[in-house]
């Protein structure tokens, strides 16, 4: 690395299912990490459950402030690399974390899963009402007055897609 890097929050690329171990490894060595998580429900022959999975599978958020930082993440056996697209790391801005943070804690939303399909079409809108307020989300799927919105976190090139009534949603 040739240049000092811009504090923030960066994507670690960790090995798969070992995102809460990082998460909590980087936490003991001092890291401010996040690591979203939703709850689904999983079906055994014999019963079913209600577990906590990674929004973003392998990905977690570490807030890097110093060339030092960076380094020191990544020497975590479960981290494998900071994630890049093309040359630049991939940074989560602050307004992206608390919207994330915002989706995931908010409650009666269920079905948020992540998508990084690069959509052309659809009704661009805001969400008016309810924790979400402000938000900007593209309609994905209309059916029986419950809309599929999709919320784009840019720096990770991926989607969150909620479902939401159409009274919470308006046109741009």
């Amino acid at each position: 690395m040739t240049k000092s890097l811009v504090s923030g929050w960066y994507v670690l690329y960790v090995q798969s299912r070992q995102e809460k171990k990082a998460q909590r490894l980087l936490k003991e060595k001092g890291f401010d990490t996040f690591l979203p998580l939703v709850k689904k429900i999983r079906n055994w022959s014999d019963r079913k459950a209600t577990i906590e999975t990674p929004l973003f599978p392998s990905y977690l958020f570490v807030y890097i402030s110093s060339d030092k930082n960076f380094y020191q993440a990544l020497s975590l056996n479960e981290v494998c690399a900071f994630i890049k697209f093309g040359n630049q790391y991939a940074r989560v801005t602050e307004e992206e974390v608390k919207d994330i943070k915002s989706i995931i804690s908010t409650p009666n939303i269920d079905d948020v899963y992540i998508d990084n399909q690069t959509v052309t079409y659809g009704t661009k809108m805001s969400i008016k009402t309810g924790p979400l307020k402000g938000m900007n989300c593209e309609v994905i799927d209309c059916n029986n007055n419950n809309n599929k919105i999709r919320v784009r976190i840019e720096s990770l090139r991926q989607d969150v897609i909620v479902q939401l009534k159409e009274k919470d949603l308006k046109i741009n």
